[in-house]
């Protein structure tokens, strides 16, 4: 009995805590907007860059990889901006302005 009670509270922790942490993830607007529509989005606005989604921190931007030069095409996109680019965690590139 007693092993079944520490199971439970186990299992019990691990839900609270994939819990808390799947709320605090940034959800990509890519739920509200099919991927097949977000592309054909690219491809009708004749750009190289089309952005796909908007939140009060942040935008998110769609463009093709082409070996490597849609990533250039995009850091040097937002510098047009004023941003500047920071650093790269994962598949996410992260800029500053102004001290933030």
């Amino acid at each position: 009995m007693k092993r079944i009670v520490t199971i439970l509270g186990i299992l019990i922790v691990v839900l609270i805590l994939f819990l808390i942490i799947r709320h605090q993830q940034l959800e990509f607007p890519t739920n509200e907007i099919k991927s097949s529509d977000a592309m054909d989005k690219l491809e009708k606005s004749n750009k190289k860059i089309e952005i796909v989604g908007e939140t009060e921190e942040y935008d998110w931007y769609l463009t093709l990889f082409e070996k490597g030069d849609g990533q250039k095409r995009f850091i040097e996109e937002i510098e047009k901006q004023g941003w500047i680019f920071d650093s790269q965690e994962g598949a996410g590139l992260l800029f500053k302005r102004d001290n933030r």
